[in-house]
């Protein structure tokens, strides 16, 4: 009769393949000496080498590219500017600033028009803002660009001229015949204006919003100009 050899299973293995610890005789100091010197040489060896890596790669791409690392730089610079100017101030902030200094316009010249004649005051304001619109042009441009201007350019500058005199001498009769609370509400019906002028003559799309929009506009004026009798 052959005989049956009962053998002992093999310990259970742990998460690093090593035999169960309290079976094979393990211990805190075998493990440490025999293991954790690999893992730190090779954690140390890659913080060493990925940083050669991504030199390397930043090093090939601009390479690639053509560029020179300053001129990378500059470029980045650039773009972050311009996109922080475009953030920073577009074309409602500019619009919104516009409507404030416009109605301050209309409050001054309101008080300023009292007693006097009004085309004389406005002759008076225009030559403020034709001192302060040439210093501005000196400060932020360069005015020797004027004689780069073609004679279409011109032709239309001074018609626009023309047409900002006659809206100033008409409105500041308008404030000093009538109230600064009604007089401007009128007056910013130039929106409907130049929506309806755009589209005629600028051939610029007509839209159901343009159309809501000036509307609303006309019935705002009316409502703000309509003299209460009562009053």
């Amino acid at each position: 009769m052959e005989k049956v050899i009962f053998r002992k299973p093999p310990p259970p293995l742990d998460d690093l393949g090593m035999h169960d610890r309290n079976l094979t005789g393990w211990s805190a100091e075998t493990d440490q000496s025999k293991f954790t010197p690999k893992f730190q040489s090779f954690a140390e060896a890659w913080k060493s080498w990925k940083f050669v890596i991504c030199f390397a790669g930043h090093r090939l791409m601009i390479k690639k590219l053509g560029l020179k690392e300053s001129q990378l730089k500059l470029h980045h610079v650039d773009r972050r500017s311009k996109n922080t100017n475009a953030t920073v101030m577009n074309w409602i902030h500019w619009s919104i600033l516009s409507a404030f200094f416009a109605g301050l316009t209309a409050i001054l010249a309101k008080i300023g028009v009292t007693g006097v004649d009004s085309n004389l005051a406005t002759a008076v304001r225009t030559s403020i803002i034709l001192l302060f619109a040439w210093a501005i042009a000196f400060i932020t441009s360069k005015p020797v660009a004027i004689f780069e201007f073609s004679a279409r350019t011109w032709i239309f500058l001074i018609l626009s001229g023309i047409a900002t005199g006659l809206s100033w001498l008409c409105y500041f009769r308008a404030l000093q015949l009538g109230d600064a609370s009604r007089v401007a509400p009128v007056d910013k019906l130039s929106v409907v204006f130049v929506i309806l002028l755009a589209a005629l003559f600028l051939k610029e799309k007509m839209t159901i919003q343009h159309l809501v929009g000036g509307v609303l506009i006309v019935i705002g004026a009316v409502v703000l100009a309509w003299k209460n009798s009562k009053a």
